[in-house]
Parts: structure tokens; C-alpha cells; sequence
């Protein structure tokens, strides 16, 4: 195991940057397949490649072309199957941390003002990086305390630059110029985003706990807490009002001055036949929103599929029918989610924009100063040989409610490799539209826009700012934080999908699928230590952690064949995700609801639900709810609605309403509604 420390291969990585961006700074075009590798090449209109294309004896290959105008498919043979696909995944680690990196979040950028100065963000390496981008040096390195993970930052009219601790539960205040800390203020369990507003000189700050926090920009106590709905992201100042996103569901609660929230705006369904045949797509993880120049804000956000989901094949083999089985596909317009741009303005509704296909964890965006250019990062795809990390674009090509088509043009989405798909739908776009786009070396985790409207990029290991256009490089650390499990967990399998894709910051997206052989299931929460919950899923059909990789990394996800040490990694990375905080608001009411949990003669909730993990494991319970399923954990109740296997109850006092099983799922029945409260303000604390 290794701990996060200076690494030889670090300081080689990072001496070699500057050579890789020097090759990589074209316009916005992926390799070639095989270039850079030794997989075979793919043919550009799928099909079965000949015995070059690396299959070992005995063993079938499926070329992971299919999808709407693949012309490939599935080719069924004999022996273990094989899935190529055009955008292959290359681990290149074998390290497992003993001190695991957190999950990916974005949004660590900042360019102050002049152009010249950017302010980093490192909850890696708990570190705050200063970098002076006209002469490309490191002019300050500030050191936090151990998993304080700094995330959002703002500065303010004085040159401070506010960042908020998410695990540190704080509001950290520097001075970029002297690199001092000149303050540190308790914010809440989990502080997420950030804003300031020049007019009343008060940073505010957004909790996961639903906290909006208003601070003095100059120092001080808050001045003024408000209690919002929970799973808050990011703030946007927009006149006298706040627009805070909320991560999970990706809408929006537009706060007054007087704190009350005056509308809740929610993002529109997509639905065009350019994408999975016409299912219905809805909003969710809201990644990022940033500030539109004029007034409003443009939000970053995923969107899934509301349709069936084929569980029986793998998505690479689509067959031409523009639904792919599995859970991705190498049409990159035809996996289960896609990111879109949307703005939001108050008191009107949101555009239904299109899709930016092939950019997998699309955690952070920046938009140019004058708002007409923005920059994408997929975190996803930092580990795929063919694809893009960064895609920039023309804003108005990425919001324009007219261009309804799933269109990896170079234009509204990076070019697939080799070909184009949906040419049914997607005309070619002008020539000179597509923009330039130098790619990083390393794992990009955030974007932003210097003076001189360069593409700015963070990456997460090595620890650097580049300048890939400049072919500039600036390491801010030489501190290595591999992990595999955290590359695994957060990479691209080739088929545009990743684990994060769902669990996005190691939780869960809030969504019930619909799959074809097991109906409505919601997505569970991985966080808080998954080696207490096997057997794994709803119907606990998956007896251990190796069968749940082979089952859905390696044949809903199409990635490939995991090592030993290669699953010991993800899983040992996944098992330290920390728990969700619990949310007491009432320590009398826990108490007392608490009693009536422990009471197993009379209630029997914790029956079922014991030990660390709130569960016993027990697979194939009938509890009323429509089935026989696993008892699953209570860890981190209070974030996960909805609730139960289909999500049918919307909080947990719908829980124990019409869908939550009656007196089967416990005896709750006999409960006053004052004793139900308790109840229910126990399980919050969990």
C-alpha cells in the first residue's frame, strides 16, 4: 500500500508533459484508433476484426461499434467474451493508497480578475496552489489540515479568494498574494458551493444539509443561516436573488432577499430520436453552475434515460438498433445518460438544449469573459485512448433550443472515432465551426478562461496547471495520488459509461432505472463502507464484491477484464468513500425514536436492521413492499430519497405510507404521529 507521498514516477510524469501537449495541440480531434497503443486497430464501420485483433485462442470478440449506424453487433462464439471498443480503457496504475483520494467533484479553478492569476484547489493533497499563468510559475502553496479536501472558491471586491473545506466543514479566507490564511470559519457538516455578492459584501455558502450560510466577506460570524431542502450544490448571485442547484435532482431554488424561496425551477425532459430511438431523458446530478454573463446562470448537468434498460447483453453490442444492451454503447448517442448545457433565467422555463455526446463525468465548465466560448471537462475519459477530456465549443452551438440532435460533430459533441453517427439527423456543421482544442496530459478535473481566453485546465494526478494550447505546464505538487480502485471507479470503460456516472462523488444519482428482467430499481448508495452489504444489489443476487464487478463493470458496462489485485483495489478504494453525516435537528426526538427503533418486541425495525451497516444482510425479505429483496443499509438515510427498490416513497414519511409494506415492514401501525416523527428523525440521524 502506498501512502501519498513524493514518487519518482510523479516527478517523470510531469518532466514529460510538456512534450505530450506539445504533440496534442491540434484542433479538437481524437487520435486515430491504435494510436498510442498496442490494441489493434478498429474498422471504422465495426464488423469482426481477423485474428490480429489480439483474442486469445478459445475466447469470442465483439466489436463495441454497434449502436444506431454501427453496421457491428454482437457476434456470439464459444468461450469468454471480449468486448473492443473504439475508445478502450488503459488502466496505468497498480497502486491502492493506504490514505484513498476522494471521489472526483470539479470546480477547484479559479482565475482571479486579472487574468493572470489562478487559485487551485487541490482535496487531493489538501492543498491551496497559487499560479502566476503569464510567467507559468507556482507563486504560493498553501498547506491545509489532513482531509480538510477544498473544493469551490470565490474571490471578493478586497482580492480575498473564500474556499470551502467539504470534509473540513469550513470556510477557509487567503490572500493569493502572500499566500496566508487569514481566516477559518465553521460552515456546516458538508459545505459544497460558493458565492459572493458585491452588493451586500456577504460570501454564502451552500450546504449538502440544506444550510445557506451568509458570511461577512471581511470576517466574522455568519450573519444569517437559512434551512433549504438538502443536497445543495452551487450558488449563483443574480440581482437580489440566489439561484442554488441541487446536486441530485439538478433543480434549482431561486432564494428572494428576505430568504424565502420564491420559485423552484426544474430542468425539461429530452426526448429526440437521435438519442436511444426517442426514450424520454430527465435531469439529474447537477455537476456544475456558473454565473451567465447579463444575468441568469448555465448549468452543467447529466440526464438519464427514463426507458427500459436491457440488462442481458453488454454495451458495446448494439446491432444496429440504436438501443444498446447494457448500460452504455459505442454510439456515444445511445448509453443511458449524456450531459447537457442548460441556462436558467428567472420566471421563464428552461430550453430543452442538446446533448453533448461522448463526455463521460462532465464535472466542471468555464465560459469565456465575453460568454461566447465554454470548455467542458469529462473527468471520465482521462484514461481512453481516443477520446477527449476537454471539448470546447460555441455556447450558442451548445444551448441552441433549435438544435434538438444528439450531434457528435466536432461542434455540439467531439467526433467519434473514425465516423459519424446519426447522419439521419446531424448535418454537417459549417466548415471553420468546430473550435481548437489542445489536450491535456493527466487527468483533467476543472476548467477555466485566462485573460487572453486560453483554456486553462486543472489536473488531478499529476498535480498541474496547463496551458495546453501554450504548451505550459505547472506542477503543483510532486505528491503522487494514484489509486486504482479511483481510476477505476471514475473511468470511462470504453462505452461511454463510468461507475461515478451513477454514483457520482461515491452516493448515488437519485434515479430509478427501469431494467427489463428486474423492473424499477433505485440506484443505492455506495458510500460508507460497502464490504459490510454483500450480497450486493436489491434481489442480492451477486454473492460478492468480485461477482458484482464481473456482473456490472465487466458485462452491463462492457469494461474490461479486471485483475485480482485490480478488484481488491476498487473495492478497497469504494469500502473508505466516509459516510454521509446524519442530520440531528431535534437530539430529543433522535433519542426517543431511537427507543422505539431498538424496541424489537414491539416495532422489530431492528430485526433487520443492526450492527455498523444498519443491516443483517438478509436476502430475499418480504416486507409488503411488491417482492422479495435484501435488507439494505441505513447509512446515510437522510441524503438518499427516494426511498425503498422502486423509490415509490418520496420521504421517509411516505415510507411509512400506501408503498412501505405495513406492519410487514415493521410493526409501525400502533405509533401516534408524534412517535412516528421521532421515528423518523432518528433514521435521519443515521
Amino acid at each position: 500500500m502506498d501512502s501519498p507521498v513524493s514518487s519518482p514516477r510523479a516527478h517523470h510524469r510531469v518532466a514529460t508533459l510538456a512534450l505530450g501537449l506539445a504533440a496534442l495541440s491540434g484542433a479538437c480531434a481524437a487520435q486515430p484508433p491504435g494510436a498510442g497503443g498496442a490494441a489493434a486497430t478498429v474498422p471504422a464501420t465495426g464488423g469482426v476484426p481477423g485474428t490480429s485483433a489480439g483474442g486469445a485462442a478459445g475466447s469470442s470478440v465483439v466489436m463495441g461499434l454497434g449502436g444506431r449506424f454501427g453496421g457491428g453487433g454482437a457476434i456470439a462464439a464459444p468461450g469468454p467474451v471480449t468486448i473492443l471498443s473504439a475508445n478502450p480503457l488503459e488502466l496505468d496504475t497498480t497502486v491502492s493508497s493506504s490514505d484513498p483520494p476522494p471521489p472526483i467533484s470539479g470546480g477547484t479553478l479559479l482565475i482571479l480578475p486579472d487574468g493572470v492569476t489562478a487559485v487551485v484547489a487541490d482535496p487531493d493533497r489538501d492543498l491551496i496552489s497559487v499560479v502566476n499563468l503569464s510567467t507559468g510559475t507556482l507563486t504560493s502553496s498553501i498547506p491545509l489540515q489532513a482531509h480538510d479536501e477544498p473544493g469551490r472558491l470565490i474571490d471578493d471586491a478586497a482580492g480575498r479568494v473564500h474556499v470551502i473545506l467539504r470534509r473540513g466543514g469550513a470556510l477557509v479566507t487567503i490572500d493569493p498574494i502572500s499566500g496566508a490564511i487569514l481566516s477559518r470559519r465553521t460552515a456546516c457538516a458538508i459545505p459544497r458551493g460558493v458565492a459572493y455578492d458585491p452588493a451586500t459584501n456577504l460570501v454564502h455558502v451552500a450546504c449538502m444539509g440544506g444550510e445557506l450560510i451568509s458570511f461577512p466577506a471581511a470576517g466574522g460570524e455568519a450573519t444569517r443561516t437559512l434551512k433549504l431542502a438538502r443536497d445543495l450544490r452551487d450558488i449563483v448571485v443574480d440581482g437580489d436573488n440566489l439561484l442554488v442547484s441541487q446536486f441530485r435532482s439538478a433543480q434549482v431554488l431561486v432564494v428572494d432577499a428576505t430568504g424565502t424561496v420564491a420559485d423552484t425551477i426544474q430542468l425539461p425532459a429530452y426526448q429526440d430520436m437521435s438519442a436511444r430511438q426517442g426514450e424520454v431523458f430527465t435531469a439529474s446530478i447537477a455537476w456544475r453552475m456558473r454565473a451567465q454573463p447579463g444575468g441568469g446562470a448555465v448549468m452543467l448537468h447529466q440526464r438519464g434515460t427514463t426507458g427500459r434498460v436491457v440488462v442481458g447483453g453488454q454495451g458495446g453490442a448494439g446491432g444496429g438498433s440504436g438501443v444498446a444492451d447494457g448500460y452504455g454503447s459505442s454510439d456515444p448517442c445511445g448509453g443511458l445518460v449524456h450531459p447537457a448545457l442548460t441556462p436558467i433565467v428567472r420566471g421563464t422555463t428552461p430550453p430543452v438544449t442538446p446533448p453533448i455526446p461522448g463526455m463521460v463525468l462532465p464535472v466542471d465548465f468555464a465560459m469565456s469573459s465575453d460568454g461566447s466560448t465554454v470548455a467542458v471537462v469529462a473527468a471520465g475519459n482521462a484514461h481512453n485512448r481516443t477520446v477527449q477530456s476537454v471539448f470546447v465549443s460555441h455556447i450558442s452551438d451548445l444551448t441552441d433550443p433549435s438544435h434538438f440532435s444528439c450531434c457528435p460533430d466536432g461542434v455540439h459533441g467531439p467526433n467519434p472515432v473514425g465516423r459519424m453517427v446519426n447522419l439521419d439527423a446531424c448535418q454537417p456543421p459549417p466548415s471553420g465551426r468546430a473550435l481548437s482544442c489542445a489536450q491535456p496530459t493527466g487527468e483533467a478535473e476543472a476548467v477555466g478562461f485566462d485573460g487572453s481566453n486560453r483554456v486553462v485546465i486543472q489536473t488531478r494526478d499529476p498535480a498541474t496547471i496547463q496551458i495546453p494550447q501554450s504548451s505550459i505546464v505547472v506542477s503543483l505538487s510532486d505528491v503522487s495520488r494514484e489509486d486504482i480502485g479511483h481510476e477505476i471507479f471514475h473511468a470511462n470503460t470504453g462505452v461511454g459509461i463510468a461507475c461515478a456516472s451513477c454514483h457520482a462523488e461515491g452516493q448515488e444519482d437519485g434515479r430509478t432505472w427501469n431494467f427489463d428482467s428486474e423492473g424499477p430499481r433505485r440506484t443505492m448508495n455506495v458510500s460508507g463502507g460497502i464490504n459490510g452489504r454483500a450480497p450486493y444489489h436489491w434481489d442480492g443476487e451477486l454473492a460478492t464484491f468480485s461477482d458484482l464487478t464481473t456482473a456490472v463493470f465487466g458485462q452491463r458496462m462492457s469494461g474490461p477484464p479486471l485483475t485480482t489485485d485490480q478488484i481488491t483495489g476498487i473495492q478497497s478504494w469504494m469500502n473508505a468513500i466516509p459516510a454521509l453525516p446524519g442530520v440531528v435537528s431535534d437530539p430529543d426526538a433522535v433519542s426517543r425514536g431511537q427507543a422505539l427503533f431498538n424496541d424489537s418486541g414491539m416495532h422489530g425495525c431492528v430485526v433487520c436492521h443492526s450492527g455498523p451497516q444498519l443491516t443483517n444482510n438478509a436476502a430475499n425479505l418480504n416486507v409488503g413492499t411488491g417482492g422479495s429483496f435484501k435488507v439494505p443499509s441505513l447509512v446515510g438515510l437522510a441524503y438518499t430519497a427516494p426511498y425503498l427498490h422502486d423509490g415509490c416513497a418520496a420521504t421517509l414519511a411516505d415510507r411509512f405510507g400506501s408503498c412501505g409494506g405495513g406492519d410487514l415492514h415493521g410493526i409501525t401501525s400502533t405509533l401516534s404521529g408524534a412517535q412516528l416523527a421521532d421515528l423518523i428523525a432518528y433514521l435521519d440521524s443515521l
